[in-house]
């Protein structure tokens, strides 16, 4: 349980562990434990979906959405993680809009009215993340306000990662909005060059690894990001963007810069 929690953590806030598989394994170890504990099968399923947000695989988010949803009223935080926010986090990734934001108002409003910095200041970056990648002019505005939150709160507490992520973070969505005005995911954009290959949504699964449904949700999210009809609309639309060509034009590094 400890090293799914703890590598868990560790590749959410750096966001640079680029194998997740021995933390993923520890956490279904746990999980599949029918002698686990509660709290136990809580935290390892926490962590576990910490791991599958950052894979962007919509199946397991699917399975730690429902599995989480059942505690969050008795579970309120574990391990210094506000479930909320976590759910907040699952349900942006597997589409549920209005449920991500129900969720990260809620932990918003528990962090604050608990004390619970350091997880307010995450909460207002993972918050202004989902809304920026819905893109309404709205949404930017709160978001903004809730990165300006998140930074001052980092500074105070001394959350040096996060203070540094959040900056990236504001620099990376300029630079993306300049060269990818969809505002695709790292895996959209895979998708995207996959599509454009002529690769059927089978073979996209077995190039990325994950399951044709996963597939069937990032094509939907490029084609309504593109405004596109259908997938040649969506190569037409990446071919006069300049998205094509290079394993990663016109999708800026998403991770922080390392020293």
């Amino acid at each position: 349980m400890f090293t799914a929690i703890t590598l868990s953590q560790i590749a959410y806030i750096t966001n640079a562990m680029t194998d997740t598989d021995a933390a993923m394994r520890a956490a279904r170890a746990v999980m599949a434990k029918s002698c686990a504990v509660r709290n136990a099968v809580v935290s390892a399923r926490m962590a576990h979906a910490l791991l599958a947000v950052l894979d962007e695989d919509v199946d397991e988010c699917e399975a730690d959405l429902e599995a989480l949803a059942a505690v969050e009223s008795v579970m309120p935080t574990q391990w210094g993680l506000a479930t909320d926010r976590v759910l907040g986090l699952l349900a942006h990734a597997v589409g549920q809009k209005r449920l991500a934001r129900t969720h990260f108002e809620r932990a918003l409003a528990f962090c604050r009215a608990a004390g619970f910095k350091p997880e307010l200041a995450w909460t207002c970056h993972d918050y202004a993340a989902a809304l920026l990648e819905l893109g309404a002019r709205d949404d930017k505005a709160k978001a903004a306000a809730l990165l300006e939150e998140g930074e001052q709160l980092a500074a105070v507490i001394g959350l040096g990662p996060l203070r540094r992520r959040i900056v990236a973070f504001r620099e990376r969505y300029r630079l993306r909005l300049e060269r990818n005005p969809a505002g695709l995911s790292r895996r959209e954009f895979e998708v995207l060059q996959l599509l454009a290959s002529g690769k059927s949504n089978k073979e996209i699964a077995d190039a990325l690894f994950i399951s044709i449904h996963t597939v069937a949700v990032h094509v939907a999210r490029v084609l309504e990001k593109t405004g596109s009809p259908n997938r040649t609309a969506a190569v037409a639309y990446a071919t006069r963007n300049h998205l094509l060509g290079s394993p990663r034009a016109g999708i800026p590094d998403e991770r922080p810069p390392t020293k």
